[in-house]
C-alpha cells in the first residue's frame, strides 16, 4: 500500500476503531473517521477526490462526513463490499 500511495500521490489514514485494542506504540488515529481527523491531515479538503471502499455502512458513514464538509458528490468515489 505504501508504494501505491507514493506512486499515486495519495494519503492513507490509519485509524483503530476499537479503543480497547490499541498497541502501546500506536501513533495513528483512534475512532471512526470524522471531520476533525480529515481537517487535521488534509488542508485543501475541497480540492481533493475521495475514494471510499468497504462495508456499506462504513462507506455511507464516510460519505456523510464528506458531505457535511461540503465535498461535492462528484469528488466522492464509492466501492461497496457487501457481506462484510
Amino acid at each position: 500500500m505504501q508504494a501505491a500511495s507514493i506512486d499515486l500521490g495519495s494519503k492513507i489514514l490509519y485509524t483503530l476503531t476499537d479503543s480497547t485494542a490499541i498497541p502501546a506504540n500506536w501513533t495513528g488515529f483512534v475512532g471512526r473517521i470524522n471531520a476533525q481527523m480529515l481537517q487535521q491531515v488534509i488542508p485543501d479538503l475541497a480540492e481533493r477526490t475521495y475514494y471510499i471502499s468497504g462495508p456499506p455502512e462504513m462507506v455511507r458513514g464516510c460519505e456523510q462526513v464528506l458531505k457535511d464538509l461540503h465535498i461535492r458528490p462528484g469528488q466522492i468515489k464509492k466501492d461497496f463490499f457487501p457481506g462484510l
